[in-house]
């Protein structure tokens, strides 16, 4: 089958649903395209996140291979709030000739054109369209988004006459398709968020190694954090929540990677330096998403103290705790005993359910088993990939 992936920017280097997907529908033996606007995502604080891993957002518009799969960068303009208009869009898409168009998102200019296109073209020229949304009810409450809703509105109708599925990445992502763009939950698909359990796997060699490099002892326990550092991710929580713990315990260690606005994260470090506590923090620059796996190994448990994360998988996979806050969509990432939940904001309760991993390597082991295996057996990038086609090919998902 001949698939393209529709979707305004893509970072290989990060990962991502839309990098992950690809790999593994070509894996199966299908055709695999990507086409994409000619910049990188305006992640927020790009310059301190992204950038120096990635570089520049402006790209030079043209055709890349990315572990195989043709990445079409389309020359792009009139760019506003993490929408883009690309040049060219629906040429390039008959150009390729699909069978199959996965359109990641719903509320941007690509959606609707692509369902324009298909509406457009002869029948004998038509291919399977699949939608998926991956917005959530917070992002919903913006002020300035609430005063989109009613065009959401009419551009969902037109995506609903031309999709063959709908499909959100969480249940918060699939209520949100019901509750903003007005779509009936009977039409509307689950398929989650996954890991590439190929690239993102235990390894006792490499725990060892980075262990050793990073001069961590077979005592310590180590908590890593790795995404973006702004308030909205709230690392500073895990940060004030370690403090507390390092005064009756020597051996917490806490390892953060990733960037970010640089008067946050010097904040976060004068309030470590002003403890005493330097020597008990390592703060890594972003890093590949292939280079995060041997991070994971490293750790011991994962925390995310707001929202959630796509990563929160990806270390599930390398067997990992996680400790996430009672936010729905993070919430759901523990639903099979392999992690802890605390109180969104509240620092005490999540220095409580670090103490309890902290204080028991057994626990550890069992929560890390269990996410493991959960994420292995249903949320691997080859099972959801299987799922998206058969939606699209008017079969029910497994």
């Amino acid at each position: 089958m001949r698939i393209v992936h529709v979707v305004d920017y893509i970072q290989p280097k990060l990962g991502y649903q839309e990098y992950f997907l690809p790999r593994a529908q070509l894996a199966d033996g299908h055709e695999v395209y990507v086409v994409t606007s000619d910049r990188y995502s305006p992640f927020l604080a790009y310059d301190g996140y992204a950038a120096p891993l990635i570089g520049p957002r402006l790209l030079q518009p043209g055709v890349r291979e990315e572990d195989g799969v043709c990445i079409h960068h389309l020359r792009s303009h009139l760019e506003y709030s993490q929408r883009i208009w690309i040049r060219g869009l629906e040429q390039e898409v008959r150009r390729l000739s699909p069978d199959l168009v996965h359109v990641h998102g719903i509320a941007n200019f690509s959606a609707v054109r692509v369902a324009l296109l298909k509406h457009r073209l002869p029948t004998d020229q038509k291919f399977r369209l699949i939608y998926d949304c991956h917005m959530v009810q917070g992002e919903g409450r913006h002020p300035l988004r609430r005063l989109a809703h009613p065009m959401f509105r009419v551009w969902a109708r037109l995506i609903r006459s031309q999709a063959d599925a709908l499909v959100g990445v969480a249940e918060d992502a699939v209520r949100y398709m019901h509750e903003v763009y007005g779509l009936s939950q009977s039409e509307l698909h689950l398929v989650p968020l996954g890991a590439s359990t190929e690239r993102f796997h235990f390894d006792r060699g490499v725990r060892r190694r980075v262990r050793a490099r990073l001069a961590f002892s077979d005592s310590d326990v180590v908590f890593i954090y790795a995404g973006k550092l702004n308030p909205i991710k709230g690392p500073h929580l895990l940060v004030k929540a370690a403090l507390a713990l390092m005064a009756d315990d020597e051996h917490i260690r806490v390892l953060i990677i990733g960037g970010g606005s640089e008067e946050y994260v010097s904040r976060m470090q004068k309030l470590v330096t002003n403890h005493g506590c330097s020597s008990h923090f390592l703060w890594t620059p972003t890093v590949s998403n292939i280079e995060l796996a041997k991070y994971y190994c490293a750790a011991d448990v994962g925390v995310w103290p707001r929202m959630s994360s796509l990563t929160m998988l990806e270390a599930q996979a390398c067997r990992l705790p996680i400790i996430v806050s009672d936010h729905p969509v993070a919430s759901e990432r523990v639903r099979v005993d392999n992690g802890l939940v605390f109180r969104s904001d509240d620092v005490e309760d999540l220095a409580r359910q670090m103490k309890r991993l902290a204080n028991s390597a057994d626990l550890r082991r069992e929560m890390g088993e269990n996410g493991w295996r959960y994420v292995s057996e249903n949320l691997s990038y080859t099972t959801l990939s299987r799922q998206f086609i058969a939606l699209a090919c008017g079969a029910q998902t497994p």
